[in-house]
């Protein structure tokens, strides 16, 4: 577009499934090491319909690696009986697998959506916090936001005109249709950051 804003380092972007390296993994590393997670605790502990077959074998280190035996993706927002997170979460645990869990690595959505809802369960908080208080707010990455405030939109670039859900030009609001869904906060998708906030962040891994 002509009006278009010129990209720079400090343009803010829906990364998307960068939110499980950026946000949802660092939080778990550190809920194991504060011990209020374990990567051996079975999935049973949170869900009871993780307590039969090939589940009751499911740990969090499955979730982590995307070889639970969840599948990897289901379009929620195209289905009728689906409205909120709550539906979401409850479909998911009640799915049958899709292989044998640690027999291969399916790349999983899923998965990390419930890594997501259980870092609520042990922390009595939220993923966007955590995030926020372990790692954006101490390396002062200021530009690194779970759903962007309007004051911060026009410097965020717009990731696809949607003809077919929202039916808007999306520039803030989550492209990923489940974290929509989600309230815009997941394990999977829903951070927006830039370059030079993502360097701080991928520098703290390094060291």
């Amino acid at each position: 577009d002509a009006n278009s804003k010129n990209v720079s380092n400090e343009s803010i972007y829906d990364v998307a499934s960068l939110t499980k390296v950026l946000s949802t993994t660092p939080v778990v590393m550190k809920l194991i090491q504060k011990k209020m997670l374990n990567l051996h605790y079975p999935l049973s502990d949170f869900y009871d319909e993780f307590n039969k077959g090939d589940k009751k074998y499911i740990t969090i280190r499955h979730l982590l690696t995307h070889t639970s035996g969840l599948p990897g993706y289901i379009e929620y927002y195209k289905r009728q009986d689906i409205n909120n997170k709550d539906d979401i979460i409850n479909d998911i645990i009640k799915l049958d697998l899709s292989y044998t869990p640690d027999s291969k690595m399916v790349y999983s959505d899923l998965g990390m959506i419930l890594l997501s809802d259980i870092i609520g369960k042990v922390s009595s908080s939220s993923l966007d916090k955590l995030s926020y208080n372990y790692y954006y707010n101490p390396l002062k990455m200021n530009h690194t936001f779970f759903n962007p405030k309007e004051t911060i939109k026009s410097n965020i670039a717009p990731t696809e005109n949607d003809n077919y859900f929202r039916n808007k030009l999306l520039q803030g609001d989550v492209h990923d249709e489940n974290a929509f869904l989600l309230g815009g906060v997941s394990g999977h998708a829903g951070l927006f950051s830039n370059a030079t906030d993502i360097a701080k962040l991928s520098k703290l891994f390094l060291n």
